[in-house]
């Protein structure tokens, strides 16, 4: 069963379709399988709530829970069926039951990571499929959003088609079509929303300009298909004019790069304004992005002469990778400078600075697969005449998030640390400021 996010496959095919399960027979045994071991565990007890509530009992009076029987992810019945929770890659061993569902494998942000694939088909392969009690009256069910075109559904229904009754229930459906199962019925004329009462029309192009064409065709409309053209085109790197950026925080990008060693890897620096409209839609504006392969004496004199053009931008450092020097190093130079500053009466460099840890919750190529889905709908653009353009460019023209190791050390120090950027709100456009570099520790502001 192929379902937009958010529209209650967890709710219909676990929690109540269990509980109904249980209710028509009480010796079922039923497997639950998700992404998160955490996530898993809640769903068994919320559907073991559901089962212990007195509505239930009203209606399946027969159904008892087992006293000997009950941790959170694992319950059992007096008839001797239960109820056992665990993660994609979990232990389900020693066991056998009667139905096995098997909710979104796969997060949705390691959608185009081809380990947590691999993770969902191993496991379906080498776990799943065995454990049926009963192969001819036993059943799987896969219920999912759509996230890659090689997801466990696109595995699944190239290998093995024939086996499986395939649901795919589209967001907004362009045609006029017919559902029919068993003895159900029911006829969608075109450009129905799946759930009106949820998303209706207006709310799902709201949806679509977010998400995007790509994401949006994805996860709603069930279609991972991947333009020859590449992830980015080139009509989604919009570039503006100063007169055309609001007010906004600015936050210089810090990318230590993943090696301490002279010149081992591109350095780069992107600083990024974020603002959000009256409207509370957000906009990030690159206004210079520098990189090269600096020695760490280099690096730290270019993220100075950031901080000198952008003086009321913070500093996002990440400790990572040769961070923690590089923060050591930058405070020694800024005392330095500052003195020379003072001693010619100029204003001195009084940046904050914030040294982060990345989060470990997201990779660095779905980091930067956001910031695509920003580059789509045009919340993330570029100044007009942004230092660096040219590697961004070249940058995103080769983003594939199945090939992790090429080249975007410009595009990751873009994407990093959104976790501590506050936009500025604003109902106006009230002040604009320009800089240009002229040279190596010289600018000009306007």
């Amino acid at each position: 069963v192929n379902m937009p996010p958010s529209y209650g496959k967890t709710e219909m095919g676990v929690r109540q379709f269990a509980s109904f399960g249980f209710g028509n027979d009480s010796r079922r045994k039923i497997a639950y399988t998700t992404y998160s071991g955490e996530l898993s565990t809640n769903v068994s007890v919320e559907t073991r709530s559901i089962v212990e509530g007195k509505a239930y009992a009203g209606l399946f009076p027969d159904v008892k829970l087992s006293r000997d029987q009950a941790q959170k992810h694992d319950w059992k019945t007096v008839q001797d069926g239960g109820f056992y929770a665990t993660s994609t890659g979990g232990v389900i061993t020693g066991r056998h039951f009667d139905i096995i569902v098997n909710d979104d494998p796969t997060k949705a942000i390691e959608a185009h990571s081809k380990s947590s694939q691999q993770d969902a088909i191993d496991f379906y392969e080498g776990s799943i499929i065995t454990r049926l009690r009963d192969k001819k009256k036993g059943a799987i069910i896969l219920i999912m959003q759509r996230l890659d075109p090689n997801d466990l559904t696109g595995y699944i229904l190239e290998k093995d088609p024939h086996s499986w009754e395939h649901i795919k229930l589209v967001g907004l459906n362009e045609r006029h079509m017919v559902y029919a199962l068993g003895s159900f019925r029911y006829e969608r004329p075109e450009n129905e929303p799946l759930f009106i009462e949820y998303e209706g029309l207006n709310e799902l192009e709201r949806t679509r300009r977010e998400m995007g064409d790509v994401n949006f065709k994805t996860q709603y409309q069930h279609d991972p298909e991947i333009s020859d053209a590449g992830f980015v085109k080139d009509e989604w790197i919009k570039e503006i004019g100063f007169m055309e950026i609001p007010a906004q925080n600015v936050y210089i990008k810090v990318d230590p790069a993943m090696s301490e060693k002279d010149g081992a890897d591109n350095r780069a620096i992107a600083t990024v304004g974020y603002s959000v409209d009256s409207m509370e839609w957000e906009k990030r504006v690159v206004m210079d992005v520098d990189f090269g392969k600096w020695n760490i004496d280099d690096f730290v004199e270019h993220i100075i002469d950031m901080m000198i053009m952008y003086p009321d931008g913070t500093v996002l450092l990440e400790s990572s990778g040769g961070g923690i020097i590089v923060d050591r190093m930058l405070k020694k130079e800024i005392g330095r400078r500052n003195m020379v500053l003072k001693e010619k009466g100029k204003r001195l460099i009084s940046n904050p600075v914030r040294v982060y840890a990345p989060s470990t919750k997201i990779s660095k190529m779905d980091k930067i697969g956001a910031s695509v889905v920003e580059l789509e709908t045009n919340r993330l653009v570029f100044r007009r005449g942004c230092s660096g353009m040219e590697q961004v460019k070249k940058e995103y023209k080769a983003f594939d998030p199945n090939k992790p190791h090429r080249k975007n050390d410009c595009i990751d120090a873009i994407a990093s640390g959104e976790e501590f950027c506050v936009p500025k709100k604003s109902t106006i456009v009230s002040e604009y400021t320009i800089r240009q570099r002229i040279g190596r520790k010289k600018s000009w502001r306007f």
